[in-house]
C-alpha cells in the first residue's frame, strides 16, 4: 500500500495543492504522481504539509464536523438506533489516525 498515491487524494494534499505556492503545488504534483514514494520523499510532504499549516486545518475541519455530528445526533429522539450511532460516533472520534 503506497502511503501517497496517485490515485487517492486525501484532504491534505488537496489542501496543500490550493495552500501551497506553485513551487510548493508542482513538487507535491510530481511526489504524488509517481508510482513509488521514498521515504525521502514522505519527509518532504510531511514538512510542506507542517509549514503550510494543513495539518492543523486539516484536525480543525475533523473536529467542525464531529461537533456538526454531534448536534445532530443530540436531536434525534432516544432509541436503540441513536444508542448504536453514539456508540459507534464515540468509537469513530477516539481513534487514532
Amino acid at each position: 500500500m503506497e502511503i501517497l498515491s496517485k490515485e487517492e487524494k486525501t484532504y491534505l494534499s488537496i489542501l496543500a495543492l490550493q495552500e501551497g505556492d506553485s513551487n510548493q503545488a508542482g513538487f507535491l504534483t510530481d511526489v504524488l504522481s509517481q508510482d513509488n514514494s521514498s521515504a525521502d520523499h514522505i519527509e518532504e510532504v510531511i514538512d510542506l504539509y507542517t509549514e503550510l499549516g494543513v495539518i492543523e486545518k486539516t484536525e480543525q475541519a475533523i473536529k467542525a464536523h464531529y461537533t456538526n455530528a454531534a448536534q445532530i445526533l443530540d436531536e434525534l429522539p432516544s432509541s436503540d438506533y441513536k444508542t448504536d450511532l453514539l456508540t459507534y460516533f464515540s468509537k469513530l472520534k477516539n481513534r487514532e489516525f
